[in-house]
């Protein structure tokens, strides 16, 4: 019976260990001089990066000055990506919903299983739209704030939820790391 504990064992971990080698390496985005609209809608082409989720989609675009965000996901509710953390402890969540025409956003920043609210002057603009059945955010950030010169990372996560609030819970989140590449590939 030891023996086939010991060797359960020792089969598991060489599962696992493989599991682990067998990661995807993260995306990669490059500084571009590109530029993306920001009007609530992600065409082909407009971001030099897309990743494409389970039920969302993130889209970035990085310049000497700027971070664009687009993020798209299947619900009528809100839509939110984190920044600096693969989880929303300690990350500077931006979150938004559509009502009609008017789209709603605010920048937070993540405490454990919550998130309040905080100042940043880090936004340049945004728009939230709600198209059939989903909701989009495109939002433009000082690159200077969330991207170091030395920085060769960027954690993300990105969440969404079925209700036009700042406080819902999440129906989806995944966290996901991309590669920062200062000269454009």
């Amino acid at each position: 019976m030891r023996d086939r504990i010991f060797v359960f064992t020792a089969v598991l971990f060489a599962l696992l260990a493989r599991a682990a080698c067998a990661q995807e390496k993260p995306p990669v985005l490059g500084r571009t001089t590109g530029t993306a609209q920001i009007d609530g809608t992600i065409t082909a082409g407009e971001y030099s990066l897309t990743v494409d989720l389970a039920r969302a989609k993130l889209a970035l675009l990085w310049t000497e000055d700027t971070l664009t965000i687009g993020v798209t996901a299947e619900t009528k509710g809100w839509v939110a990506v984190g920044l600096g953390s693969r989880r929303m402890d300690k990350a500077i969540i931006l979150i938004g919903y559509a009502t009609g025409d008017q789209g709603q956003l605010k920048i937070q920043k993540g405490a454990g299983h919550s998130h309040g609210d905080m100042d940043s002057k880090a936004m340049t603009s945004y728009a939230i739209a709600e198209k059939g059945k989903g909701t989009t955010m495109e939002v433009a950030l000082k690159a200077s704030s969330f991207i170091a010169p030395d920085q060769t990372g960027l954690d993300l996560i990105v969440a969404f939820g079925g209700s036009d609030s700042f406080s819902g819970f999440h129906r989806y989140r995944t966290p996901l790391s991309v590669s920062l590449q200062k000269q454009a590939p």
